[in-house]
Parts: structure tokens; sequence; C-alpha cells
């Protein structure tokens, strides 16, 4: 469960003094006792307002948690402690996790943990430079907007414009950012290189958005590649067809 408690400015001092008042809201709550064995403030925004990555090791095992400072002074500065299996994609603060965390401990959330991991490599590789002008793109977390109803795990740049394809083959502007773009996880795809489906033969829980196919599984998206074009389905049929050998017997009248 998340751990929700108040803090005073100086247990805020230092990232040193913020692990161990973190350790010791886990203790009161959880009634086991914890070391800090790694910590990372990953904003600062003011002394009040903090927030990071720490990994708690007890005799029973490690945690991997986000936690986040945040109030003023005077009304109590609010402390919240987000253990990994309770953290999704709705928050980006909760991608910035450095990956040597990830070894830390054991894990409670894989599909966090790939969502991490793509995260910081869209940061290094999903930039101006990579995009240019043309470029396809695939999110794990889907891009909503409000004027249209159904979200977008596959984007398409053409020029300077961005455009969403939904599940019903809608391709539609959108107007966002290169780090927005990278808070939703993306990868940049070479369509041609993906594997050929056949739309036909897809299974229910399957989206064919006309570029890319992906599979939905509890609010999780997997690519599994493009659709066959004409040609590719022709050609696959057509090497279903058996081939019949004809034979001539000696008994056959043409045959003499």
């Amino acid at each position: 469960m998340r751990i929700y408690t108040t803090a005073t400015i100086t247990d805020l001092k230092t990232v040193k003094k913020q692990g161990a008042f973190i350790a010791e809201a886990w203790q009161r709550q959880n009634r086991v006792q914890v070391d800090v064995r790694a910590i990372k403030r990953i904003g600062n925004v003011t002394p009040e307002i903090q927030w990071g990555f720490i990994v708690l090791e007890s005799m029973f095992g490690t945690y991997l948690c986000h936690y986040e400072y945040g109030g003023n002074v005077h009304d109590g500065i609010r402390l919240v402690v987000t253990p990994e299996r309770l953290m999704s994609l709705d928050s980006p603060a909760y991608l910035a996790c450095p990956e040597r965390f990830l070894s830390m401990a054991e894990v409670e959330n894989a599909y966090w943990r790939d969502c991490v991991r793509c995260y910081s490599a869209a940061v290094k590789e999903v930039t101006s430079e990579t995009v240019g002008d043309s470029a396809t793109v695939f999110l794990l977390k889907g891009y909503s907007q409000r004027e249209y109803g159904e979200p977008f795990h596959v984007l398409q740049k053409d020029g300077s414009q961005w455009f969403g394809i939904d599940c019903y083959r809608s391709k539609r502007p959108v107007n966002l950012s290169l780090g927005i773009i990278q808070e939703h996880c993306p990868s940049l795809i070479n369509v041609q290189l993906q594997k050929p489906f056949e739309s036909a033969n897809l299974a229910d829980d399957c989206v064919d958005t006309g570029v890319l196919i992906y599979k939905e599984h509890c609010n999780r998206v997997t690519l599994l590649g493009r659709p066959m074009t004409n040609h590719e389905i022709a050609q696959a049929r057509l090497s279903m067809v058996p081939r019949v050998t004809f034979e001539l017997h000696g008994e056959c009248p043409w045959a003499a």
C-alpha cells in the first residue's frame, strides 16, 4: 500500500535525510525495519517540493518505490511513497526511474519496468534528429485528445504535422511536442521490417490500424507487426493451393 504522512522542512534538508525519514515512515506503517539501499532525487522544484526513487531493504526483501514530498511549511509537507506494484503510466514521474534501480529489487510490476526501459531509450533515441520529417511511432501508453474518441497507439509524422491513427484506421491531426511523445513510451518503427499478418486471421483482441497491428490485454498493448499487402496475401494463398501432378500411363489411349 501507499504510505501517506507529513514531514518537516528539516527532514528534507538533504537527500540522505529524506531517505532516513522514508525508512522510518515505512517501518511505522508496515512494522518492518528497512535500510536505504539507494535513493535518487529526480525533481527539486522548491525545498518543500521534491521527488525521486528509493530502494528499501529488509531481512525479508527489497522494495523499489517512488517518493514525493509536497506542500508547504505552514500547512505541513506531505510525503507519499508509492511501491512498485502500484506504479502505472498515469503519472509521467513514475517513468524516470534510474535503470540501475531496477536490478536492485525483485520484480513486482513487469509492465511498468518495460515502460521505464522504453521511456529511457526514447529520451535518447526518439529525438528531432532521428524523427526528421517522416516517421512512424508506436506508443506503449496511448495518447488521448479530447476531441477524438479513441486513444492513439500509432503516430505518423508528415512534414511538421503529427497524425494519430486509431483503431478504426482514422488518421487525425494531433498537436503535441516531442517531450509529450517521449512520456508515452514511444518506439521508432520501420514498418516494412515488421512481421506481416493477414487482417482476416487476427484474433478479437488484435487491432489493425492499417499501418501497424497490436494486441490489447488489460489496458496493455504489444506490437505484433503490420498488415499484409494485397500482393503478399495473393502470394500466401497461392502457396497453399495443392500442386496437381499429371502422370501418363500406358493403358491410356493417348499414351500409345
